[in-house]
């Protein structure tokens, strides 16, 4: 019994991949569902849903931020002229639990950015 729950888990996180793996014109599903805080609509918030697919356009490094940003299109955009607050989401399944900071821009730009000391812990892509 032991032996399967661990190569559940083996198995799960061998479908996770690593902030620091992602390639530049690749695509990837997001590995979890969090919610970001509308700007236009007060209280209002927009779901990201496991599953969804992003295409990353690029990925810079913030000098004297010590903060990497990957700029990725938001695939199922729900309207060009979205846009959300910036919001720490927690990455799942990291321990200690490693947090982000993403945004939806103008143009369905998701903006995530990164410590590059968490370069090398999990990413919420598959």
């Amino acid at each position: 019994m032991r032996l399967i729950f661990v190569l559940l888990l083996i198995s799960f996180n061998a479908f996770a991949i690593e902030w620091r793996d992602l390639e530049v014109l690749k695509t990837y599903q997001l590995s979890q569902n969090f919610q970001l805080p509308q700007t236009e609509r007060s209280g209002s918030g927009m779901d990201f849903t496991k599953g969804e697919v992003v295409l990353l356009k690029e990925q810079l490094p913030l000098s004297g931020f010590n903060v990497m940003l990957y700029i990725f299109k938001y695939i199922p955009c729900p309207g060009q002229d979205m846009q959300t607050d910036l919001e720490i989401i927690p990455v799942q399944g990291t321990s200690p639990v490693i947090e982000i900071g993403t945004q939806l821009e103008k143009g369905c730009e998701l903006n995530v950015y990164i410590e590059v000391k968490d370069l090398f812990t999990k990413s919420f892509f598959e």
